[in-house]
């Protein structure tokens, strides 16, 4: 009798696992002919928060009557390009995913090569997150996106990388993905623009070319919102457009080389324009140097630990064993990392970007529009990391492992 009662409870619980195990697939599968959800996310590199009233851009302007905008979003630090990116895609701090500057230094594997992004990841990725959860995901440049991450990749990507590859190119992919079959159709598309970041770095932000790049890009978005008005998909289609960065006047710059030539210092540095980590030859050298460095008045000097929220990256490989931080009006040259006794020459911009997040000019924009969106709401603000999490939310996915943001969708789903 005993032994009959073992036997029924052992199978009370695999019919319960098989039950539960059942209930758990039914949340991430549809049924046969069902229309998923679909959420496009495009970023428009170097597009401060202050960039869509400036001009007559249609297609923003619709995003903002017809859905949502922040008044700004506010950017993980430093406010770079890859930084940002990574942070937007995971919901991660840089000092979890690991990508904490556009170049940077690691203790154990050397200098960051950028064609290896996705191998030097550390934080799970959207796209990595939605195949894992049974959806499929596409990416038009990203970056970490052009190879395996952990072994798997998106359902679709391009590979490799290049700088000249054109928007109405990418429009006319994100178009091809949406006619494609449903078993085919990808459910989470993510694509990189060129937005205004180089003419931003090139002539300064309130530069008549700003306005006319953002124009330029404003005419491809348009060509998008027509394809979705034209198939009719608004019920089913979120469209997001984000920015990794703001933009800002270039600040004076910080002679790092002359400073180091006095000799006190013997370190690798990878530095942005608004930090420098210093990874020392010989740990001996660090108190010394700390002692001289704390003397400059035109940034702050400090050991990892000591850097103040929310500047603070502190990664254990990859964090300089000093973290040196520009003051107001000044900046690191923009060249990525060279060792003592090199010295690189300046680049020339009117721009700059880098900088702390409660810097005005780093804020950048959120815009959303189509389902799940209530038309004509406005935020005040938004994180950068919370893009993640509403994205997975909009998709019916939990957000990346790693992730910390929270969604800007009541969950209750009122609006």
């Amino acid at each position: 009798m005993k032994n009959i009662s073992v036997y029924l409870t052992c199978l009370y619980f695999i019919f319960a696992s098989v039950l539960a195990s059942a209930d758990s697939s039914a949340k991430v599968h549809s049924a046969p002919g069902e229309r998923f959800p679909v959420v496009i996310l495009i970023s428009m590199d170097g597009m401060r928060h202050d960039y869509p009233d400036k001009g007559q851009f249609p297609a923003l302007k619709r995003m903002e009557k017809e859905g949502l905008r922040a008044a700004k979003m506010l950017p993980t630090f430093p406010s770079n390009t890859f930084v940002g990116h990574v942070s937007l895609a995971t919901g991660a701090l840089p000092e979890v995913h690991g990508i904490i500057d556009n170049k940077f230094y690691d203790k154990e594997k050397g200098w960051f090569p950028v064609e290896e992004a996705a191998q030097w990841l550390q934080a799970e990725p959207l796209w990595i997150s939605a195949v894992r959860q049974q959806k499929r995901s596409a990416v038009y440049y990203w970056v970490g996106s052009e190879g395996p991450w952990q072994n798997q990749q998106a359902t679709y990507y391009k590979t490799p990388f290049r700088p000249v590859a054109s928007e109405a190119g990418k429009v006319d992919q994100i178009i091809q993905w949406l006619d494609l079959p449903e078993e085919k159709k990808p459910q989470l598309i993510m694509s990189y623009w060129h937005g205004a970041d180089r003419v931003g770095h090139h002539h300064g932000p309130a530069h008549k070319e700003v306005i006319a790049q953002i124009e330029q890009q404003d005419l491809q978005l348009q060509r998008l919102q027509k394809a979705i008005d034209e198939r009719k998909a608004w019920d089913r289609v979120t469209l997001i457009v984000v920015s990794d960065h703001g933009m800002t006047n270039t600040g004076e710059i910080i002679d790092l080389a002359k400073i180091f030539s006095q000799g006190k210092i013997k370190a690798r540095i990878a530095k942005s324009n608004a930090i420098a980590h210093l990874h020392f030859f010989d740990l001996k050298d660090v108190s010394d140097a700390f002692q001289y460095l704390k003397k400059q008045n035109n940034f702050d000097s400090y050991y990892p630990e000591q850097v103040p929220e929310p500047l603070r990256i502190e990664h254990k490989t990859r964090s300089g064993d000093l973290i040196l931080i520009a003051r107001e009006g000044y900046r690191f040259s923009s060249a990525g990392f060279y060792e003592v006794g090199e010295r690189l020459k300046e680049s020339l911009q009117q721009g700059m970007h880098g900088l702390s997040p409660a810097h005005p000019d780093m804020a950048t924009i959120f815009l959303a529009e189509g389902r799940g969106v209530k038309k004509g709401s406005t935020l005040a603000k938004v994180h950068m990391l919370d893009v993640a999490a509403t994205i997975s939310f909009l998709l019916g996915i939990e957000p990346p492992l790693q992730s910390s943001g929270k969604s800007i969708f009541p969950t209750d789903g009122s609006q």
